[in-house]
């Protein structure tokens, strides 16, 4: 089998602290065939300094610092500009991988030449570990119904993925300009266009969660959410794709919406409301849906006249309670 060039682009920011466990990680794989690239998206702490000691010991590392910070879906943009490689895996500096995670992927995406292939995480917290499962059946050619359950099945993070970055290139797919849900616009690119897809049952990639990421935050930049899917569903209608994927996308929008209401500091769930643009339409599309009433029942819930009496309860545990229970039902 032929030896193809694979880039890393590693995400950096103000990670001193676990930098070390993931650049081992990436610089003692199996696959040596690596070019390695580190976006040090303007860090304040010592990221740097660790990157440039691996740089000296190691060719293949190529560091660009950014003058200013500017967000992960422009930092991976900037590691796919600079990707030389057939394949690219994205991997945040606080992560780590598997000594084997590249040869494995590698060989994987060779057996069909796939445009991307999916594979399989653990989350660590602490010392605690749970494995993610990313799978489901597919025929070739991809049919809807095979690209409904990638998008149902498959995690949306970006680093769930070996992408071929001919694919990437010609289907013109980058990340948009957030700080916050970077990756489920490209996750949506991604099942929507690909043509050939594989899935590796190993688990590859670890994922730490801890105190300070972004997507642990309880305040207003948790609200970006709303400019997230305001962004997917202008392209999803850009592309014809929406008329296809809306119980997908109206799944995935209100899941999301709540899930953000439920982990919003109280202080900032009245503004969050205001900001949500809900139609009737929508509302009639998710009650007249089974497995969406729930999310119908939650934007009735929102659009009562007595809202502003609700939004009031909503700074105390007991809106928390009495909206979690209707939706629930």
């Amino acid at each position: 089998m032929d030896s193809p060039l694979l880039t890393i682009a590693v995400a950096v920011y103000n990670t001193e602290e676990y930098l070390r466990d993931c650049m081992d990680s990436v610089v003692n794989q199996t696959y040596q065939n690596l070019e390695i690239i580190c976006v040090n998206d303007c860090s304040t702490d010592n990221s740097l300094e660790i990157l440039e000691e691996y740089a000296a010991k190691d060719k293949r590392i190529k560091i660009i610092t950014n003058e200013k910070n500017l967000g992960l879906g422009v930092v991976r943009n900037i590691g796919m500009d600079a990707a030389h490689g057939e394949y690219i895996l994205f991997i945040d500096s606080d992560d780590w991988l598997d000594l084997t995670t590249c040869e494995k992927l590698i060989t994987k995406a060779k057996v069909n030449d796939s445009d991307v292939v999916f594979y399989f995480a653990y989350q660590v917290d602490g010392d605690k570990k749970e494995g993610w499962k990313m799978f489901c059946d597919v025929s070739y050619p991809l049919s809807l119904k095979d690209r409904k359950a990638l998008l149902k099945e498959i995690h949306p993070q970006t680093w769930s993925k070996l992408l071929k970055l001919e694919f990437l290139k010609e289907k013109e797919i980058r990340f948009p300009d957030f700080h916050y849900l970077e990756d489920q616009k490209l996750h949506w690119m991604v099942c929507l266009l690909a043509e050939k897809v594989a899935f590796e049952i190993e688990h590859l990639y670890y994922y730490r969660k801890r105190e300070g990421q972004l997507t642990q935050c309880t305040d207003r930049r948790r609200m970006l959410v709303i400019d997230v899917y305001d962004d997917l569903e202008k392209y999803l209608g850009k592309e014809k794709f929406f008329s296809l994927y809306r119980k997908e996308f109206q799944k995935k929008k209100y899941g999301h919406y709540f899930h953000t209401f439920l982990n919003l500091d109280p202080q900032f769930r009245e503004e969050f409301l205001r900001k949500i643009k809900i139609s009737f339409s929508d509302i009639f599309f998710l009650l007249t849906h089974g497995k969406l009433l729930k999310y119908g029942v939650f934007l009735i819930f929102l659009k009562s006249p007595f809202i502003g009496l609700f939004e009031n309860l909503g700074r105390s545990y007991v809106w928390y309670r009495l909206c979690k229970q209707s939706i629930s039902k």
